[in-house]
């Protein structure tokens, strides 16, 4: 597919899935402004839930960098709801990945924004440690590593240049995120190295070091 025809699919589906245009720019905002936002989140994830197949074309969006940054008002609702959901899971004392449902849709939204390379290393492989963490620790990775990263870092096509093949990337050796953003993922890993310990050490002891 042509990138000017997945970023007009891009577009179509934040049409549909976001009718109202208001705040449907890319940048995320504080997350205390979802209380403002908080009924188009409700809407939007709900649609997501209902249909799928959206999430099978956001794939698609996301493998034709960087069109998947103009969808950012759907991960943004995506990800917001998924903060409430995993308080309340935290709240009634759920364990680690027994909300199979919740750990789906979080582990995707996750994995496309990976592979649309809005998340760099290493905050592109926390989708690899939700299914085996408690559910309060998944929100401190939701807000402070996610949500604070993509507050700080609107996601935007002029953060991809294109290679000489003609694909567009960004360069993972200048998009690694400072340690405020990576240090939260740090610290739960190695309080869960039992399970994370290979994780861990993929990820902080064998990889480059932040800047």
């Amino acid at each position: 597919l042509a990138l000017d025809a997945v970023t007009n699919l891009a577009l179509l589906l934040v049409e549909l899935l976001s009718p109202d245009v208001m705040y449907n720019g890319l940048p995320w905002p504080e997350e205390d402004f979802c209380k403002v936002t908080v009924e188009r989140d409700l809407y939007i994830a709900q649609r997501l839930r209902s249909a799928p197949v959206v999430w099978s074309l956001l794939r698609v969006v996301a493998s034709h960098r960087p069109a998947l940054c103009y969808c950012s008002v759907l991960l943004r609702a995506a990800a917001a709801v998924a903060v409430g959901r995993w308080l309340a899971a935290a709240q009634q004392g759920k364990g680690p990945g027994e909300d199979t449902a919740l750990v789906n849709r979080t582990v995707t939204l996750l994995e496309i924004m990976s592979l649309g390379q809005l998340l760099p290393p290493p905050l592109s492989s926390i989708a690899l440690a939700v299914p085996h963490l408690p559910p309060q620790q998944v929100v401190l990775l939701l807000r402070e590593c996610v949500w604070n990263y993509m507050r700080d870092h609107v996601p935007s096509p002029a953060l991809f240049s294109r290679d000489p093949s003609g694909l567009m990337w960004r360069d993972p050796a200048l998009s690694r995120p400072p340690k405020q953003y990576t240090e939260t993922f740090r610290v739960i890993l190695q309080r869960n190295i039992g399970k994370m310990g290979q994780l861990y050490a993929q990820l902080f002891i064998f990889s480059p070091t932040e800047p």
